[in-house]
């Protein structure tokens, strides 16, 4: 696990192949669209070694269980990204799972 921080928000984050996971245990991501996205921009350029850009959006996509979700697609130069938020009841994230997918 490697460690990071972003905007006061400490992390540790592991990349697996085209799968990084990075946990927010120190301190949860609050309910702030601009926080949560400053956040996965900062994973992905650490993990992938790339900036991305453009607005994220909404995606339908299925989780490795088989499970039907949403998640947010951010595209980069090369490459697109599905992140998966995982919630506390409060709405807090406390982990993000990103994959890597073709753009």
């Amino acid at each position: 696990m490697k460690e990071a921080e972003y905007n006061g928000y400490p992390y540790s984050y592991k990349r697996e192949g085209d799968t990084t996971v990075a946990m927010f245990v120190k301190r949860f991501l609050p309910r702030d669209d601009t926080i949560v996205v400053g956040a996965i921009r900062d994973v992905i350029r650490r993990a992938y070694k790339e900036e991305t850009h453009g607005a994220p959006y909404l995606v339908d996509t299925t989780t490795t269980g088989g499970t039907a979700t949403r998640g947010i697609r951010v595209d980069g130069a090369k490459n697109g990204y599905v992140v998966i938020p995982v919630k506390e009841d409060t709405g807090e994230i406390h982990s993000l799972t990103i994959t890597r997918v073709a753009r």
